[in-house]
């Protein structure tokens, strides 16, 4: 019984310490949708609004549970107003840098039409420029808007246009990217940036530029690991449609919104029942809750606009497929706190580690800007710490591994 009381206490203790600094904001985590090699299964860094991304981070492996290893990991971004300040800086200093060979290439994206016949947009993204030493003193890459590529005059501001969407990939440095010819179809393809012979920002030659992506040089012994990059003068994307979602992580988070950030849709119904039917702004959330328990999604007393929330839960099957989860039935819903209140108060049993797609809609044009907040409470005397429906070592382990610790 002692035993059962001491990991109780513990258990409580650890959900405290990591619900503190769960990610919000202009921190952009991968881990909150998982980064893709392709510009198809690339993560859309995204926000709920206006504000600057600072930081982006996340991890590859070479080893999988599921499917392939984990080699690439892809990042859809845009650029601001100053394209010379764009940055992507992995230079950390002492005990921030990746300890593993990364690359970093940035493509600028683009949108075909693939059928004659009628309208079949594909997207694709074709090579702009690699590094994988920004220079011989500094070991690490680094994509910088006002910093010239090898060899030339020309600065990588110079290519890039403002307010503009563009990859931006973390690889191994002998994973270069490989380019089809044909945007459309099958083509000649080819391995891009051979030009590349040393440290420094290498741009992407005429005849590169002419191909896409298609894949990447998987070589034995490929580089992976975590990494970490300090962004500047690099704009998420608005969170307003279920495949940019933004990720939330954590059992308490409290992201702003401002819903002029969000692109207007046709006057659409909110699925609750008898709500009102004049949703015009949406934005989604991808949270990861690191509690079982009771969940709590709000905006009461957060904001003077008139909202709507929505919850759908996300399965093993369909993790990633936010949109395959919006078509299927909410999980809660609710239109007001009060009959008086113009906020939105959701209640819903989470568990620890699944994937929840969370709706935040406005009603008619009422308000802007606001807080929606994320929270859980873990059952009490939760000692199931894993959710296996077992109290055993598992559990205890996972404790002691966080002891001491903080984030996610």
């Amino acid at each position: 019984m002692r035993t059962f009381i001491m990991i109780n206490r513990i258990a409580l203790i650890v959900t405290t310490t990591l619900s503190t600094t769960a990610l919000a904001g202009p921190e952009f985590d991968e881990g909150g949708k998982d980064a893709g090699p392709a510009a198809a299964t690339a993560a859309v860094v995204s926000s709920s609004t206006t504000l600057a991304v600072t930081r982006v981070r996340g991890a590859t492996s070479s080893t999988a549970l599921i499917g392939a290893p984990d080699l690439v990991d892809m990042y859809l971004v845009k650029t601001g107003l100053n394209p010379y300040a764009f940055t992507f800086d992995m230079n950390m200093g002492s005990g921030g840098e990746p300890a593993w060979g990364a690359r970093l290439t940035i493509f600028k994206k683009i949108v075909v039409n693939c059928s004659t016949i009628s309208l079949s947009l594909v997207t694709h993204a074709v090579p702009v420029a690699t590094v994988y030493n920004a220079s011989s003193t500094q070991a690490y890459p680094v994509l910088r808007g006002e910093a010239p590529f090898a060899g030339s005059a020309v600065k990588l501001g110079d290519v890039l246009a403002a307010n503009t969407e563009y990859f931006v990939a973390v690889s191994g440095r002998a994973n270069r990217p490989v380019g089809m010819r044909d945007t459309c179809g099958s083509g000649a393809a080819k391995t891009l940036f051979l030009n590349e012979t040393g440290p420094g920002m290498w741009q992407a030659n005429a005849e590169d530029f002419g191909y896409r992506l298609s894949s990447w040089l998987d070589p034995v012994g490929a580089e992976t690991g975590g990494y970490f990059m300090v962004t500047n003068g690099v704009m998420a994307l608005p969170a307003s449609s279920c495949e940019s979602a933004m990720p939330v992580v954590g059992s308490f988070a409290a992201p702003n919104f401002d819903f002029s950030f969000a692109t207007a849709i046709t006057a659409g119904a909110f699925s609750c029942p008898a709500a009102p039917i004049n949703v015009t702004r949406q934005f989604f959330y991808v949270w990861a809750p690191n509690c079982t328990g009771s969940a709590t999604v709000k905006t009461c007393g957060l904001t003077a606009a008139d909202t709507g929330i929505e919850v759908y839960e996300l399965s093993s099957c369909s993790n990633f497929d936010a949109c395959t989860a919006a078509a299927g039935g909410t999980i809660a819903c609710n239109d007001d706190c009060t009959p008086t209140s113009y906020g939105s108060l959701v209640t819903f049993p989470a568990v620890a580690g699944t994937n929840y797609l969370i709706r935040l809609t406005r009603v008619w044009d009422s308000g802007t800007v606001g807080k929606i907040e994320f929270g859980c409470t873990p059952t009490a005397f939760m000692t199931d710490i894993n959710g296996d429906g077992v109290v055993n070592g598992a559990d205890l382990a996972l404790v002691l591994g966080a002891w001491g610790t903080s984030g996610n």
